[in-house]
């Protein structure tokens, strides 16, 4: 790759929805059903085999009705857990744009790394710090970690700046595999 430099205008409105990509590609956000039933389902049979060891006299309605209020307040619980986390990582990006209208970020691209400059400080990142890149019709996302990313919006990028980008860390990838 040759070095090149491009820049993009990134909005608190496009973070979030890049944000929401990243969310959709997250492991809680594909198991939380599963999840939460589990836990409710698992809160409510420990309510009722309690109740049931501690007075063997009750009766199948109220077994019944203990089951179905541990089974509520498990969904409850979890679920709120799952969508507090979730939407934390939707709204992170929130107090670092506040609500400005937008700002420019300038990227510059060589053989070795990616380097950003937004809100008059550079950051260099090596490709190999990117470990795998998530994209659908709008965007293309180089992710560090789970929650951390750079995003390209793909309206502002033309195909091949936006496939060089692409080909880079997976080169990367590839090679610091032992």
């Amino acid at each position: 790759m040759i070095e090149k430099q491009f820049s993009i205008t990134l909005t608190a409105p496009d973070l979030a929805a890049a944000n929401w990509l990243l969310v959709k590609r997250h492991w809680v956000h594909r198991w939380a059903p599963w999840i939460v039933a589990g836990v409710g389902l698992a809160f409510g049979l420990a309510l009722l085999l309690s109740a049931r060891h501690f007075h063997p006299d009750i009766t199948s309605r109220k077994m019944l009705s203990i089951f179905a209020k541990g089974l509520m307040f498990g969904l409850l619980f979890v679920g709120l857990q799952l969508f507090i986390v979730l939407r934390i990582i939707v709204r992170a990006t929130r107090p670092e744009f506040g609500e400005a209208e937008g700002h420019d970020v300038t990227y510059t691209t060589d053989e070795k790394s990616l380097s950003m400059t937004a809100h008059g400080r550079t950051t260099t990142f090596p490709w190999a710090a990117f470990t795998r890149t998530i994209e659908n019709l709008h965007w293309l996302l180089l992710c560090r970690t789970s929650t951390t990313f750079c995003a390209f919006p793909k309206s502002q990028l033309d195909a091949a700046t936006l496939g060089a980008l692409k080909q880079a860390v997976n080169s990367a990838r590839k090679t610091s595999k032992p």
